[in-house]
């Protein structure tokens, strides 16, 4: 019984972007929340996050999908509970808007940017099965559905980054699209 208590808050910690007091309309998979992504989006693009303080976030910008930008670099702040403020350094697929003033950008969490790192984004994959609730569960039926939970979640991050190259693939030609409109 410990074990599933360890696993049910382990699901908890690792989830908690879906645990945010941002109300996210359902957006549709993670085909449909590319498309509003880019459409509802000022920025879109591929970059790699630098510097991460305890307000806002820098990140450079290594490929241009859609939108204007004054310098290489860009700084990020979150502004509403529904603004995603990243955690992992490294590549990123971003879809932002700026404020008002156009000196920072705004990242919601409601749309499918995310990191190469962890390529979950909100509402794109299935959270995991629910744990078996039994009384007295032997060792051996622990063991198997601690497996099962491993495996999905490898079977998952490995969709997830083969998605987040694709995403790539699927912004570049959307460039090249718009070139011709």
């Amino acid at each position: 019984m410990k074990l599933l208590h360890y696993i049910f808050v382990l699901i908890l910690l690792t989830s908690s972007d879906y645990l945010s007091a941002c109300d996210c309309k359902e957006l549709g998979g993670l085909d449909s929340l590319r498309e509003k992504g880019f459409r509802f989006s000022d920025l879109v693009f591929h970059g790699e996050l630098l510097e991460i303080t305890d307000s806002s976030f820098s990140i450079r910008v290594i490929e241009s999908f859609k939108g204007e930008y004054q310098s290489e670099t860009i700084i990020g702040k979150a502004v509403t509970s529904c603004s995603l403020f990243p955690k992992h350094k490294g590549q990123w697929i971003i879809y932002a808007n700026y404020n008002t003033n156009e000196t920072y950008i705004d990242i919601s969490q409601c749309l499918s940017s995310r990191s190469r790192v962890e390529p979950w984004c909100t509402y794109c994959y299935d959270p995991p099965p629910p744990p078996q609730l039994k009384n007295k569960m032997t060792k051996e039926e622990k063991l198997v559905e601690e497996r099962a939970f491993n495996q999905y979640e490898r079977d998952t991050k490995m969709k997830a980054v083969e998605d987040w190259d694709r995403e790539l693939v699927l912004l570049r030609q959307m460039r090249e699209l718009r070139k011709y409109d």
